[in-house]
């Protein structure tokens, strides 16, 4: 729960390095309640899927190339459409979009030099 005359400022970023840069800048002035987040489609495991092309078994297109253990099939199906399955990413695995996020709690005086910072580091808000 914010308190009053403070905002949530949420962002995202294209790199961790790029948000923490941000961060330390936000620092400086003197703001500390901030977190650094990656954030994805789906939550799955990874490397522990039960994909063999060779016998047929093959759960989705996302289980057979990303070897995820899928909870369902709609989370496979989801999936299916996501560039890294597609071919349509040059990320190897990983979505090279805008997939890191910063969240800064900040009081309301200070949200435009924020919300500027975060815009310099080539961050969105």
């Amino acid at each position: 729960m914010l308190d009053k005359g403070e905002r949530a400022v949420l962002s995202s970023f294209r790199s961790r390095e790029a948000a923490e840069g941000a961060a330390r800048k936000i620092r400086s002035l003197g703001l500390h309640d901030l977190s650094i987040n990656s954030f994805s489609t789906l939550a799955m495991d990874y490397g522990r899927g039960n994909n063999y092309p060779i016998s047929g078994n093959i759960t989705s297109l996302a289980g057979l190339v990303e070897d995820a253990d899928l909870s369902s099939d709609g989370d496979g199906i989801l999936l299916a459409a996501d560039p890294v399955n597609s071919g349509m990413t040059d990320g190897e695995g990983v979505v090279t979009g805008y997939n890191w996020g910063l969240t800064v709690v900040s009081p309301d005086a200070l949200v435009d030099r924020v919300v500027a910072i975060i815009k310099a580091a080539g961050g969105f808000t």
